[in-house]
């Protein structure tokens, strides 16, 4: 069989040295890229380390962070630099025989946090000059208005269901008037308005729509019109009818007279069960299912256990005489006394005694069964195409031409 050839561990011959240093960085601006490199030898070491450092704290990972170690070349980058990445780095390179370090500091320019000054000057010229030849204004001639007057009455449903929509509208003149105010009321108490209200003043236009009401909205809504001249009312009357809130009549006649019957045949009486008397576990049926199996396929053991009523009864599975580890290819079943352990996948290593033990609180047993598990060839020296490999043999037992 083919044998791979041994290759020497490599030896440090020498250690490290930084052939070139890192250089400050004196200023950059906030949000741009910082670039940090050295050079450093010697360059075939495999056991070289190399560290990085910002005040002394080793430097923490970030997507911002982008670290280079190749054939001697050692660079750092850090993307969008914030005013916390300011500082001293050092870089520490370390192998069996010593180590070196080389620093370098890094202060960045930090930007404000708001701008004050125009980002386009011509435009800022071009406004200014706008503005300063901007015209005069001519003073409008105050308007008057009268006093709030109804052309049109209030006027709304006058009986509705509980939960049903209510819709209230009048128009009120004058119209442009800005000190114009109103008011809703019912039955003399201002309206609190809520999420059911809504209500509508549009150019002369004015509503109140309740969503959907209840019995106590029942009343008088009057609407007041106010200015600085006087004001003017306006009402109107509802009645909403309220739902019970608990229905006694049945839904369903056909189904309560069933009811009825049913019960006027009286009550059979209950079957009172005994409970068993509980009793230490055994096994009905021995541990009993696979005992060989090839590496790859699946291997299951089953067995049958009394009591099956014992809610303290419990099972346990055991390898070897140590408890069976939980991984996803063991699958232990336990129902109604019915006990069963699945290995999928088997291995070499399942190979062994497999035990199963019942315990309840009056004692415990234990049944048991060996697995045999028959390992694949790591190469495979079989033909996967036997009639191919016939064919090859006529082939060279030919004569050649």
């Amino acid at each position: 069989p083919f044998q791979r050839p041994e290759v020497p561990e490599p030896v440090t011959r020498q250690r490290p040295v930084f052939t070139q240093p890192l250089q400050n960085i004196d200023s950059i601006a906030e949000g741009t890229t910082a670039h940090f490199e050295c050079r450093l030898i010697p360059v075939g070491d495999p056991t070289l380390k190399v560290e990085w450092f910002r005040n002394e704290k080793p430097l923490e990972t970030s997507s911002r962070i982008t670290k280079t170690h190749d054939f001697g070349f050692v660079s750092l980058d850090l993307t969008h630099v914030r005013s916390e990445d300011e500082g001293v780095y050092m870089c520490r390179a370390s192998n069996a025989l010593g180590e070196a370090v080389t620093t370098a500091s890094m202060k960045i320019k930090t930007k404000a946090d708001i701008q004050l000054d125009t980002l386009h000057q011509e435009g800022m010229r071009k406004i200014q000059q706008l503005e300063s030849r901007a015209p005069t204004r001519e003073d409008e001639p105050e308007r008057t208005f009268d006093k709030p007057i109804f052309t049109q009455l209030l006027t709304g449903p006058s009986e509705l269901w509980e939960g049903q929509h209510a819709h209230f509208e009048c128009r009120v003149v004058p119209v442009g008037d800005p000190t114009l105010r109103f008011e809703w009321y019912v039955n003399g108490v201002e309206l609190k308005m809520g999420s059911r209200f809504r209500t509508t003043h549009d150019f002369g236009y004015v509503a109140l729509d309740v969503l959907y009401t209840w019995g106590e909205d029942t009343g008088t809504y009057m609407c007041k019109a106010s200015n600085l001249l006087g004001e003017a009312i306006n009402t109107t009357t509802i009645n909403v009818q309220s739902r019970r809130s608990v229905y006694l009549d049945t839904q369903h006649p056909e189904g309560l007279e069933k009811i009825r019957e049913l019960e006027a045949q009286g009550h059979t009486a209950r079957l009172e069960i005994e409970e068993p008397v509980p009793t230490p576990p055994k096994f009905v049926t021995e541990l009993r299912g696979t005992t060989e199996v090839m590496e790859g396929a699946t291997a299951h053991f089953e067995c049958q256990v009394e009591p099956l009523h014992d809610s303290n009864l419990r099972i346990e599975f055991y390898h070897n005489g140590k408890p069976l580890p939980s991984a996803s290819r063991f699958h232990i079943t336990f129902d109604f006394g019915y006990v069963a352990l699945d290995i999928g996948h088997c291995v070499p290593e399942d190979a062994g005694e497999y035990s199963v033990k019942a315990i309840n609180n009056l004692g415990q047993c234990t049944s048991s069964i060996n697995l045999k598990v028959i390992a694949k060839g790591s190469i495979i020296l079989d033909s996967q195409r036997p009639e191919g490999l016939e064919k090859i043999r006529q082939l060279e037992e030919a004569q050649p031409f």
